[in-house]
């Protein structure tokens, strides 16, 4: 890296707040999840519940209804007030809510056809006919309902794209978890008292324009110089919008190729269900802990794209490796957590045990230790795709992922000929290793000035540093608590023994992955200080 004025405080400061608040959201989400889903399904019964969960999950492919145009309002919104240039923010609003508007007026008069005319739309008439244990008039009656959801999720998605844009994270993640919080209350109680999933639904909508509404709101008071209205958007406006958000669909699909294609291939080549679920098993690891990375990934796009306008270089250099240690320090535990630990720890993240023999956790283990340094690889460049879409240059991140996906999927049709199941994975780990590892980062040091010495330095270093020392310790740690030799996967015991493993890399991360500045700040933020800290270091210069 050739600039050496150091990145503004204030600003890294923020993106740490976001980072957290976008993690604590995620990490509420998981504990509702955990504590609703055996109340419900003892409640509504499971086969209820479970019809429950395939009518919310086909219906999750609406959200590629937005075509990238929330990514884009994120983006100009942050590109915008970074300049404070207001008119053109309001401008970047106004189509946004035109748009969302329309797509939001279409799902409602879908829901309402769904009602009137269920016969004569292809969703209600295959869910009716794939219902068993609820009504074809309970199932239409809920499809309406879930689709009327959508609708309000679209009208009130730019304000929280607003949120997103102006990086208050804090504020659009606080709201969306009072929401949830008060959601989870009005299962527990309409639930408990014998209603059904109608009921379920109608509080799904209820989150949805309580959380819609709160956002409106905290746009309104807290960025009261953004015009918010229907009024201003031009043609340019909307050919800016679907430059960017074309390129973005491509990347997405293309990036969901590359995570979710491995499973079908397996289906496609007719092999057995042993095969099905060993792979299943080594796979789920790596898309659990993509999920989990992702949540820092989106909150460094505006990040990325206020630095790009503000033509602020070195911001854009700090963030790709800040965001590569941050990466490192979070998937390198999980993946070490399962690879040192025995039969019992792998089986107790993966499967009940009839479902998963004792014997095939080898074999899953193998297939993902082939798999993970290839992913690793993949992970350790997001934040870099991140700071190029926030900075508008997505063009060749989503050809790449293009390309990714599609020699993936021919390499693993060749190769499973020859090598079964591990040719699948071979077939995945040659394509990411090569632009993962060469082709992507010569384009970073082309354009930012970042390549792999740095990435060394900020990021492997301090991350392999953390796994060197705290990976012996963990291993050490599994002996002695006897999780590496369980043969039953006792979930009460295995959660404690997987706490003190996080606990375990935290604290190595703390010493070893965080460097001296951002240990300060952290320390200094901690609610019970008691003393208001003064600056760790100066702003930089005005130009």
């Amino acid at each position: 890296m050739t600039d050496d004025t150091p990145p503004s405080r204030s600003r890294v400061g923020q993106l740490v707040i976001n980072v957290v608040a976008n993690y604590g959201y995620y990490a509420v989400g998981m504990v509702v999840g955990v504590v609703l889903t055996p109340f419900l399904n003892n409640r509504l019964g499971r086969e209820v519940f479970g019809e429950w969960f395939f009518l919310i999950g086909l219906t999750l492919y609406f959200s590629l209804a937005d075509a990238g145009f929330n990514a884009a309002t994120v983006k100009y919104v942050s590109e915008h007030l970074a300049r404070r240039e207001w008119a053109a923010a309001g401008r970047i609003m106004a189509a946004s809510l035109r748009f969302f508007v329309a797509i939001a007026a279409a799902f409602a008069l879908l829901a309402v056809g769904t009602v009137l005319f269920p016969r004569y739309l292809v969703l209600p008439a295959l869910i009716a006919g794939a219902l068993q244990f609820l009504s074809a008039h309970t199932g239409i009656v809920v499809l309406a309902i879930i689709l009327g959801n959508w609708a309000v999720e679209m009208a009130f998605a730019p304000f929280n794209a607003a949120l997103f844009g102006a990086q208050r994270y804090d504020l659009a993640r606080a709201v969306a978890v009072l929401a949830r919080l008060a959601k989870f209350a009005a299962i527990l109680v309409l639930i408990g008292l014998g209603h059904g999933v109608i009921a379920l639904a109608l509080v799904t909508v209820g989150e949805a324009l309580l959380r819609g509404l709160f956002q409106w709101w905290l746009v309104r008071r807290k960025i009261p110089e953004l015009p918010l209205g229907f009024s201003g958007a031009q043609p340019e406006t909307y050919r800016k919008f679907f430059r960017f958000s074309a390129w973005i669909v491509v990347s997405n699909l293309a990036y969901k190729l590359i995570m979710l294609s491995d499973i079908p291939l397996v289906q496609f080549t007719r092999a057995g269900e042993r095969e099905n679920v060993l792979y299943n098993a080594a796979m789920q690891p790596i898309l659990e802990t993509e999920q989990l990375l992702w949540a820092l990934a989106q909150v460094l796009v505006p990040f990325a794209a206020a630095g790009a306008a503000l033509a602020d270089r070195r911001l854009l250099q700090e963030t790709i490796v800040r965001g590569a240690r941050f990466t490192l320090l979070m998937a390198l535990p999980i993946l070490t957590y399962l690879l040192l630990g025995g039969r019992g720890l792998y089986g107790a993240w993966m499967y009940h045990e009839k479902e998963f023999p004792l014997e095939h956790v080898a074999q899953a283990q193998l297939l993902l230790w082939i798999l993970a340094p290839a992913f690793l690889l993949l992970f350790l460049q997001q934040p870099a795709i991140a700071v190029f879409v926030g900075s508008g240059r997505v063009r060749v991140p989503a050809l790449l992922n293009l390309v990714q996906g599609v020699v993936k999927i021919a390499l693993s049709l060749w190769l499973v000929q020859y090598f079964g199941l591990a040719g699948i994975a071979l077939g995945t780990v040659i394509p990411l290793a090569v632009v993962n590892g060469l082709v992507f980062p010569r384009f970073v040091r082309r354009e930012l000035g970042v390549g792999w010495g740095d990435l060394c330095r900020g990021a492997l270093l301090p991350a392999g540093a953390t796994a060197l020392i705290a990976g012996p310790l963990a291993w050490l740690w599994l002996e002695l608590t006897g999780a590496a030799a369980m043969d039953q996967w006792r979930f009460r015991y295995q959660i404690p023994i997987a706490l003190g493993v996080a606990l375990l890399f935290a604290a190595t991360a703390w010493f070893t992955g965080l460097k001296a500045d951002d240990r300060r700040w952290i320390r200094a933020r901690l609610p019970f200080r008691r003393r208001r800290p003064g600056p760790l270091s100066p702003e930089p210069p005005a130009k």
